[in-house]
């Protein structure tokens, strides 16, 4: 499990993975709208099960809404903790192919490189690139917006090691409180193979738009397994321009 632990651990801080509408780490069928840039940016800061430290880490995301139904980006994470410094950053990419009717949802499928730019030595980057496929779902129920996440991760490893892909997961809804504030609330995982014990989490949040461009957020995260972290707290800024 300590194996586990440490690969769960850095995951989170050293990737510092992407929100989909900050602060949900379940992404929605959306993309950016055609000529925009969306950038997000977010810190984050958690705690390990029976540790008295925490660790911070900050991310940034910028994407550009290439097509109509078509955007893509790149995240660059930052760990303010011991070891300090930049991560290895994720190449993105997400088309939505249905979009949401009366009986059925939206449809889209995200697709990531994670690259191997940070520092192995100092513990900032894995060395290796992984490649990893999302399919999302998003469907308007009046006043609440639900989202489902089931994404699969090729981990990139030394030849003749034990594989470590990972199938992530997560379910998210949003309600809308009024036109400015919406009320967030997650259940998001993953199963790493040759894991004997599993990263599950929940989280509740929420976001306030202040305009048509800038929205602010904030969520806390409680594991929900012995592979989580006691808690993650994160509050963010995305701008559309």
């Amino acid at each position: 499990m300590k194996k586990v632990l440490v690969c769960f651990t850095a995951f989170l801080v050293l990737s510092a993975p992407a929100f989909a509408a900050r602060p949900l780490n379940t992404d929605d069928a959306g993309t950016v709208d055609l000529g925009k840039f969306e950038i997000e940016t977010g810190i984050e800061v958690e705690k390990a099960k029976n540790v008295d430290e925490t660790a911070t880490a900050f991310a940034v995301q910028v994407k550009y809404g290439i097509l109509k139904n078509f955007d893509a980006g790149i995240e660059i994470p930052y760990s303010a903790s011991d070891p300090s410094g930049i991560g290895d950053a994720t190449v993105k990419g997400k088309i939505n192919f249905a979009e949401e009717t009366e009986s059925a949802p939206a449809i889209s499928l995200g697709v990531d490189i994670k690259l191997m730019n940070g520092d192995k030595d100092q513990g900032l980057g894995t060395g290796y690139v992984d490649y990893g496929i999302n399919g999302i779902f998003s469907k308007e129920l009046g006043p609440v917006m639900g989202h489902a996440n089931l994404g699969y991760t090729i981990v990139g490893t030394k030849e003749g090691t034990a594989s470590e892909n990972v199938i992530s997961y997560g379910v998210a809804v949003e309600y809308s409180a009024n036109d400015a504030v919406n009320i967030v609330g997650e259940i998001f995982g993953s199963s790493v193979e040759n894991a004997s014990v599993n990263p599950l989490d929940a989280q509740i949040g929420g976001y306030w738009s202040i305009n048509d461009m800038t929205r602010i957020d904030g969520g806390l995260a409680f594991g929900l397994s012995d592979a989580s972290p006691e808690y993650k707290a994160t509050v963010g800024i995305t701008l559309t321009i």
